[in-house]
């Protein structure tokens, strides 16, 4: 069996802050570019790891557009699962899944939400707000005729430490499966094999932030006869006609000038830094 795996689309009907382009539109588009690899690859499975919707309140435009364009527009005969990311659902709650965009989806037989417990070849785990620690102690008590072949999390699994709550690969102790698909870290990382498995997050497929100007988006191809696994590159705009960086660098410079002033006020005072300036200096 093959899959074509994303994730992190973050599908919204306005422009994230630092886009100029129109957002709908170029998610969308690397949607149907998903499609034509599937169609180029032989591949009738498709893979997102969460946070398909931005938020769980998205139009009802936006969801009619997506069943239309690409849910209706899978190959016959495929299957398209899923999990959910925080942002598929209210307050990382998954009892809202049915009052959630995302829901909208089941409308389409081809549509699979993974379940946890159920025995399969291919299982998941959807966002919660135990989610790492469940992992951490669920990974370590697996039982293997759960899941024997493809495991999916939405979680923030990093191969190195970040500033933020998090869990490394390294101190994964599963054994069985032999795919780990991770999503909900952005930055994505390289293929890497740990305790017989290949853990793999393709990272997002959508660039919001300045900071993801210069990332390539990819997804993920995986052969679970072969144990093939490779990354192939979604076409994109270079950044600097899709994001307003002068913009961003604008912002960043008046940050920088309020963290001096404040720095300044903080050594010798308010009274003092005041001092002989008028007050639309102060403003």
């Amino acid at each position: 069996m093959n899959y074509i795996v994303f994730t992190d689309s973050h599908l919204r009907a306005s422009a994230p802050k630092w886009r100029k382009d129109k957002w709908p539109e170029v998610i969308l588009g690397k949607l149907v570019e998903i499609l034509n690899i599937m169609e180029e690859r032989n591949c009738p499975n498709c893979i997102c790891l969460g946070d398909f919707y931005d938020k769980p309140d998205v139009s009802y435009g936006l969801v009619n557009r997506i069943m239309n364009e690409f849910v209706y527009s899978l190959p016959y005969g495929s299957k398209f699962h899923y999990i959910l990311g925080q942002h598929d659902i209210y307050g990382y709650n998954e009892d809202t899944y049915s009052r959630s965009a995302i829901s909208m989806l089941g409308l389409d037989t081809r549509t699979h939400l993974l379940d946890p417990t159920e025995p399969s070849d291919i299982c998941g785990w959807s966002s919660n707000s135990n989610i790492l620690d469940n992992i951490r102690t669920k990974f370590r008590d697996w039982e293997d005729n759960i899941c024997t072949i493809v495991l999916c999390v939405h979680a923030m699994v990093v191969p190195k430490p970040v500033p933020w709550e998090h869990i490394l690969i390294d101190d994964i102790g599963i054994e069985g499966p032999k795919f780990l698909l991770c999503g909900d870290y952005h930055p994505g990382f390289p293929i890497t094999e740990h305790n017989g498995m290949k853990v793999i997050n393709p990272g997002a497929l959508a660039r919001l932030s300045i900071s993801d100007a210069d990332r390539q988006p990819q997804v993920a191809y995986i052969d679970t006869d072969t144990g093939e696994a490779e990354y192939i590159p979604i076409s994109c705009v270079p950044a600097e006609e899709v994001f307003d960086i002068d913009k961003a660098k604008e912002e960043k410079d008046n940050k920088v000038q309020v963290e001096a002033f404040l720095e300044r006020v903080n050594q010798v005072g308010v009274s003092a830094v005041m001092e002989g300036l008028s007050p639309l200096e102060i403003i």
